[in-house]
């Protein structure tokens, strides 16, 4: 979680056919047409079952996140949470439920 969907690295606009031809070419790859989905709108479509599972590195979304109750909801919905903190926190309990 947290990238941002709508840039590639250095902050470099996804919708620019002159950023997407480089990439590409380095990458070997074609990129994806739209962009992906942003920190919540992956919660909401964990909640919504589109999503089976995230990795998520150094956030607390269970807490941080509004509406906290409902973030929790979708993150005990998925399938498989992988959290890596440095402490504990609300988010890597629920991790090893």
């Amino acid at each position: 979680m947290g990238a941002l969907p709508t840039v590639l690295s250095g902050y470099q606009s996804l919708t620019s056919p002159e950023v997407r031809a480089k990439f590409e070419e380095a990458w070997r790859a074609q990129l994806p047409d739209e962009p992906g989905l942003t920190a919540l709108e992956m919660l909401w479509a964990a909640e919504a079952g589109s999503l089976k599972g995230l990795i998520i590195v150094g956030e607390n979304p269970a807490l941080s996140y509004p509406d906290s109750s409902r973030v929790i909801k979708a993150l005990k919905s998925l399938e498989f949470l992988l959290v890596s903190d440095i402490f504990p926190t609300e988010t890597t309990a629920l991790a090893v439920m």
